[in-house]
């Protein structure tokens, strides 16, 4: 299982990446990157990518390195004959490089399959089109967790394009992405990797329609890690203050309905919990890291509080940030335990449920939103 040990390969290989981009230039001409007939340059798109594909199979360590950065360049702006990419090109450009990796993703070579999904996160980067899914879904499945990995890298750049398109829900990419994030749920870098991924539908492009979808995602990927907090403190604990900053951004929590307003508040409450009961018994470090995952939860509560004119909230959640390691175990639990009942005399907030109770009796009810009084 992937942990904290892989960080530092993932770090090198980032940095490796970032070094070497903008190192090769684009070999198609300015007329085709700038074509509005994707259709009509299609003969000279298959060229380039099947002799960079050719190179990127061929064991040869500077060819792959050259041909993994001549696929990313095609897309990127820029080069000696000065090009912006058309949304023509790039979606011809990513539909012939996702039919050409969807012939990689069953190689028995793990590094031509590694090499395939970092040209599909680079590429779908650059192309901001969901081309790309085949490929990347394909990956998602992967056997080999730096594949894996790769693949939620890449699925940051097809969330926005997926999400907030018509017929989103039959896109097979969002049933892959929380299966493989389920799988990994107790790997702390694949979470991280989740959440970010599912944070892709904010830019540098926002796509406001796909903001529910993205928020209904994050809450089950916390939901799964929550299951852990129950029984031991998880991989990277921390990884989730990401996913409760991304539901309590302002324009995240306004496109969200009551419904999911009501259990994003639910997990945001159920992580504080855990959070301070993993605390009890804990060593120093690990008391620290709860102690900054409870204060993060805190500030989530303070803007939600804003962002609702609900001056009280505002109050209960600068009471959490106050929360430090130091502070001894029973006062901790005091100030947490009177989250809830805060929180769920706010009519919109009235069904939440103590997650310890519902852990107790799985046959429950999950809370609902309450129904709204007519006008």
């Amino acid at each position: 299982m992937i942990g904290r040990q892989w960080l530092p390969l993932g770090v090198a290989l980032v940095a490796c990446l970032v070094g070497l981009q903008n190192s090769f230039a684009a070999t198609l001409l300015k007329a085709v990157r700038e074509t509005p007939n994707g259709a009509a340059v299609l003969p000279q798109i298959q060229k380039v990518v099947e002799e960079n594909i050719t190179k990127l199979t061929s064991g040869d360590a500077s060819a792959i390195s050259e041909a993994r950065e001549a696929l990313v360049s095609e897309v990127s702006p820029g080069g000696p004959n000065p090009a912006t990419p058309t949304a023509a090109f790039l979606d011809a450009y990513a539909g012939e490089v996702n039919t050409r990796l969807l012939s990689l993703a069953t190689s028995k070579d793990f590094h031509v399959r590694l090499n395939a999904t970092i040209v599909a996160a680079r590429v779908a980067e650059k192309a901001n089109n969901a081309r790309l899914v085949p490929a990347v879904v394909a990956l998602l499945s992967d056997s080999n967790d730096s594949v894996v990995l790769w693949a939620l890298k890449a699925s940051r750049f097809l969330m926005g394009p997926v999400l907030g398109a018509p017929g989103a829900k039959n896109s097979p990419l969002m049933p892959a992405f929380l299966a493989v994030a389920n799988k990994y749920a107790k790997s702390g870098p694949m979470t991280q990797s989740a959440y970010e991924a599912l944070r892709g539908v904010q830019g540098p492009t926002p796509v406001p329609m796909a903001f529910p979808a993205a928020v209904e995602a994050t809450q089950k990927v916390l939901q799964a890690r929550l299951e852990i907090y129950q029984k031991e403190m998880p991989d990277m604990a921390f990884a989730e203050t990401a996913a409760t900053q991304f539901l309590s951004d302002e324009k995240i929590w306004k496109s969200q309905g009551q419904a999911l307003q009501l259990q994003s508040m639910q997990v945001i409450v159920d992580l504080t919990t855990l959070a301070a009961e993993r605390m009890a018994g804990a060593d120093s470090q690990k008391r620290g890291e709860m102690a900054k995952v409870i204060n993060r939860e805190g500030a989530a509560i303070t803007v939600i509080g804003q962002w609702t004119g609900n001056k009280e909230l505002e109050n209960l959640g600068k009471t959490l940030i106050g929360i430090n390691a130091g502070n001894a175990q029973p006062d901790i639990m005091i100030k947490v335990n009177a989250v809830l009942p805060a929180v769920k005399k706010i009519p919109q907030f009235k069904n939440l449920r103590d997650i310890r109770e519902a852990a107790a009796n799985p046959q429950a009810k999950p809370a609902t939103a309450p129904a709204r009084s007519p006008d």
